[in-house]
């Protein structure tokens, strides 16, 4: 989630994200987010 601290808003996908912050399924990550932050990664 660290990547998520140094990412501009609206630069990249959520799969580009997702996969390089080590999820191999982007659905997984979306709940991960979702539980962490309270919000969808797009909403974010």
């Amino acid at each position: 989630m660290l990547l998520t601290r140094h990412t501009k808003p609206g630069t990249q996908l959520v799969s580009t994200i997702a996969y390089a912050s080590g999820f191999n399924d982007v659905s997984y990550f979306n709940r991960q987010f979702r539980r962490a932050f309270g919000c969808a990664p797009g909403q974010f």
